[in-house]
Parts: C-alpha cells; structure tokens; sequence
C-alpha cells in the first residue's frame, strides 16, 4: 500500500538527517578539499537513496516499540491513580 504521509515524512526525515551527516562525515574523512563537494554530494545521495525506503519500513516498528517501552496515559488511568 501507498502511504502518502509516511512518504513525505521519510523524505523530509532523511533530508534533514543525511545531508547534514553526510557533510560532517566528509569534512572529516577528506578535509575541506579540491574534491570535497564531489564525495560530499556523492555520499548523499547514496545515503538518500537507502534512507527514504528504510524510514518508511522501519518508521512503523520504531513508533510499535516506542509505544510499547513509554506507554501513552489515558484520562482514564489518570483518575485511577488519583
């Protein structure tokens, strides 16, 4: 199934996080070089690339297991413990 939403947010994710890791990682690697903007653009895009599907597959798991470690309170549990 096509989720919209989910894909926008994958993309917008992987935006965010790739291009600036991608940066760091190359200045450190290579130093601010003749040929720093090349392996720089190169290596996001391949993290691009390998980020977006991985974000959509594993989005929904991380939100299943960070659901089940800090459980949600309801209004109702709240009144419970009052």
């Amino acid at each position: 199934m096509f989720n919209r939403a989910a894909w926008v947010h994958a993309t917008l994710f992987s935006l965010l996080i790739t291009f600036p890791i991608a940066f760091v990682l190359t200045a450190v690697n290579l130093g601010f070089g003749d040929t720093f903007m090349f392996f720089f653009i190169r290596s996001s895009i391949v993290a691009f690339i390998v980020s977006v599907p991985l974000s959509v597959i594993l989005g929904p798991l991380v939100s299943r297991m960070t659901r089940q470690m800090l459980p949600v309170p309801t209004p109702a549990a709240e009144k419970v413990r009052d």
